[in-house]
């Protein structure tokens, strides 16, 4: 309903007449108050009459919304959590901006939070809010109580304020509604920051909203997002524009498009809403794209997680990697079945806080329930403090031994000539020989696994001078767990422990790769034997 009427201040909010002041009186007319009726049940109705924009080349003009515009529009008005990936320059913020003011004008006593990766970009999306506003009737608008750069309070008790994503950012504010721009160039240290401080205060109600677009930026914090909604893994109600529902664009623009941009890949990733990743990840784009992530069947609070429970009779290897006990990392291992290929991760640990006294122990518990599992340490950082245990205290008798020998490097293996240690330090060679192998692996479909974090280290694993390491912002603890199995699988002793040869598995990744060539090249191959009967066919590009 209109606002309550309490006194007769002035008009104007101090002078602006743009801008009707708090609590200013109004004499309704019938035909007023059939309007306001109207707009507030129907914000499309309200945008297509009431809502002004400024058109790039016609100045202001009438908020029309194309179709897809309605259809975000209706999205947001129908559901808790939405998520839109779009093209550049699609109008999706011009119809945020307008969902957000009938928000504002028709509800009480709300909230609203405009977010965006910059703190200039969310106060920009905030003055075509105070546009949008200030060219509404004033019987429409909502009486200002506060109309700063960066905030402004209604006097139906509604509020919006402006700022940049960050855990603090909003911090002590009952919020009704989240609006979060370009959530995709967010830092993901950031994101994860900030989204575990809001997503609860969002939850916390039942009609409050939240509401994120972005164009692709790899396969990040938003692709998660959106690949969850695709497999009902969250909430989140989801919409995709693309470049060819907008007006006046067409294949003549497209390749004018590609011009300025200076890839296909660029426009693909700017126009096409593709989910391109770094061209330097370890595993090629199309294998991540294909990776997925499950919920385990059991998980605990100690980042304990068990995709498959222990079979009697198989055979499963454990690899661990230890942290530096700052925070920094991770304590983690894998636990993989090797009875058989292809191998596959049946549970995991991801912990950042447990101290190395404990870590023995809860790796020892592990290896028990999975078949006394053979165990492979890494013994860098707090590894080797972590091996002793196990080795002399706990006297663990599946502890892989691992010689090391001068210039012959580490050996993984019974017997050798050199210094045997219990498990296996990690060097320039002993990554870059696992690196290759886990990728032939993972992009053969002869390592599978389906943890979320694994999932996620994978697709940031990437090229960093001579090696491959986290992308910046992120982790690889469980990653060189599974870097170092591959290491192991061609070593000595893998094949004493699971009768499974390498020179096999070789062989096996060598024969599927050669069917792939030549079921790429076949399409190329073009063989016309009708007008040359000496022509046995060629490459045709």
């Amino acid at each position: 309903m209109p606002s309550k009427l309490k006194t007769t201040e002035n008009s104007a909010y101090k002078g602006n007449s743009l801008i009707k002041g708090g609590f200013t009186q109004h004499s309704w007319t019938e035909q007023e108050i059939e309007e306001f009726m109207r707009c507030k049940d129907d914000a499309l109705y309200f945008c297509k009459k009431y809502v002004k924009i400024i058109h790039v080349d016609k100045g202001v003009v009438p908020f029309i919304p194309r179709d897809y515009q309605e259809t975000i529009l209706e999205l947001f008005s129908g559901n808790r959590f939405s998520i839109v990936k779009c093209s550049r320059q699609t109008g999706k913020t011009t119809v945020a901006v307008a969902f957000l003011l009938h928000y504002c004008m028709f509800n009480s006593n709300k909230t609203v939070a405009i977010l965006a990766n910059k703190g200039a970009t969310a106060r920009e999306i905030l003055q075509r809010f105070k546009f949008a506003f200030e060219n509404l009737p004033k019987f429409l608008q909502q009486g200002v109580l506060e109309y700063n750069k960066g905030s402004i309070i209604f006097e139906n008790g509604c509020k919006i304020v402006a700022s940049a994503t960050s855990n603090s950012a909003i911090r002590g504010l009952s919020l009704s509604c989240v609006y979060i721009d370009e959530v995709a160039f967010i830092p993901k240290n950031v994101w994860d920051e900030f989204y575990k401080s809001v997503y609860p205060t969002i939850t916390s109600g039942t009609e409050t909203k939240l509401l994120c677009t972005s164009t692709p930026n790899g396969l990040n914090h938003f692709y998660k997002m959106w690949r969850d909604s695709e497999n009902n893994r969250n909430s989140f109600k989801r919409f995709s524009i693309d470049w060819k529902v907008v007006p006046g664009r067409d294949e003549e623009w497209k390749r004018k498009e590609i011009e300025n941009l200076g890839s296909i890949k660029a426009f693909r990733q700017e126009h096409e809403n593709a989910f391109l990743g770094s061209a330097e990840t370890l595993i090629e784009l199309s294998k991540l794209q294909s990776l997925a992530w499950e919920d385990p069947i059991f998980e605990n609070d100690m980042g304990y997680k068990q995709y498959e429970k222990p079979i009697e009779g198989h055979q499963y290897v454990m690899t661990v990697d230890t942290s530096r006990g700052l925070d920094l990392d991770h304590n983690a291992f894998v636990v993989v079945d090797v009875t058989s290929r292809p191998y596959k991760v049946v549970a995991t640990f991801y912990n950042s806080s447990v101290n190395s006294l404990a870590y023995p122990d809860i790796i020892h518990h592990c290896c028990k329930i999975y078949n006394e599992a053979w165990l492979l340490i890494e013994l860098n950082d707090n590894g080797e403090t972590v091996s002793n245990v196990l080795y002399s205290t706990i006297e663990y008798p599946n502890l892989i031994p691992v010689i090391r020998s001068g210039r012959a490097g580490q050996k993984a293996s019974f017997t050798g000539v050199g210094k045997t240690q219990m498990g296996v330090r990690t060097s320039k060679v002993t990554k870059g020989l696992g690196c290759a192998i886990f990728k032939s692996l993972v992009e053969q479909d002869k390592f599978i696994f389906t943890d979320e974090n694994l999932v996620n280290e994978t697709i940031n694993f990437v090229s960093y001078k001579d090696t491959y390491r986290a992308s910046e912002g992120e982790y690889d603890d469980l990653i060189m767990c599974c870097v170092n199995f591959a290491w192991l699988t061609v070593q000595p002793i893998f094949e004493d422990i699971t009768n499974l040869s390498f020179e096999a598995l070789r062989q096996e990744i060598n024969k599927k790769q050669t069917q792939q060539t030549e079921e790429e090249f076949l399409d190329f191959y073009v063989i016309d034997a009708d007008n040359d009967p000496d022509d046995k066919g060629g490459f045709f590009f």
